[in-house]
């Protein structure tokens, strides 16, 4: 197979990003990317010294795209949360939709196991941490520009944002099949940050 290295390891990335997001980190088997790829373990071996190395590459990959894609959302709403907020749930729904109700969210899949590394561990945590930071951010802006209530601390609104995400792509793993959840998710964050704008915002709006 005339392969070069560089396009090689892209490959072996690929099929461990698929493992990752559909089963997580025990989903993660160089036998199997071996077969995929038909290749050897040894060639996997090659790029990655292990399973916890392969998956802290695929996680740092991950994690780069993904902050990427939160900043440019950040961007375009510097001081508008709820305008934030409906623009990722926007992307959220397409992602599941496309995805037909598998896992959108990588760290998430991966948090929710029994025995991970520690370093895989600290690579999720520091992801969520740096998420709900952005989150605090934005909140604090919003609320100078007045598209947010101060009524509510910035971290506990950040952290309560990030809790109820997770909650969602929690869900989602778990109920692809039921109907009635995937008819429920459109809406359900905009619906929710609502209660936190000035009645003004929201009548203009035409929420009631």
């Amino acid at each position: 197979m005339d392969v070069s290295i560089d396009a090689m390891k892209q490959r072996i990335i690929e099929k461990a990003t698929s493992q990752l997001l559909s089963g997580g980190y025990d989903a993660l088997n160089f036998s199997e990317i071996a077969k995929d790829l038909d290749i050897t373990r040894a060639n996997i071996h090659h790029h990655f010294t292990n399973k916890e190395g392969l998956a802290l590459d695929v996680l740092s990959i991950y994690e780069m795209r993904h902050a990427e894609f939160m900043t440019s959302l950040a961007i375009a709403n510097p001081d508008n949360f709820p305008n934030f907020i409906a623009a990722m749930e926007q992307a959220m729904i397409q992602m599941i939709t496309e995805s037909n109700g598998k896992c959108i969210c990588m760290c998430t899949q991966i948090v929710g196991e029994a025995n991970i590394p520690d370093q895989i561990k600290l690579t999720v945590q520091g992801y969520f941490d740096r998420a709900t930071t952005l989150f605090e951010e934005l909140i604090i802006a919003s609320q100078k520009k007045g598209t947010l209530t101060k009524d509510i601390k910035p971290k506990t609104l950040a952290l309560m944002t990030h809790t109820f995400l997770i909650g969602i792509i929690r869900t989602v793993i778990i109920g692809t099949n039921n109907t009635d959840y995937m008819k429920a998710l459109p809406g359900m964050l905009t619906e929710w940050i609502s209660h936190y704008q000035p009645i003004k915002n929201i009548n203009e709006k035409g929420v009631n």
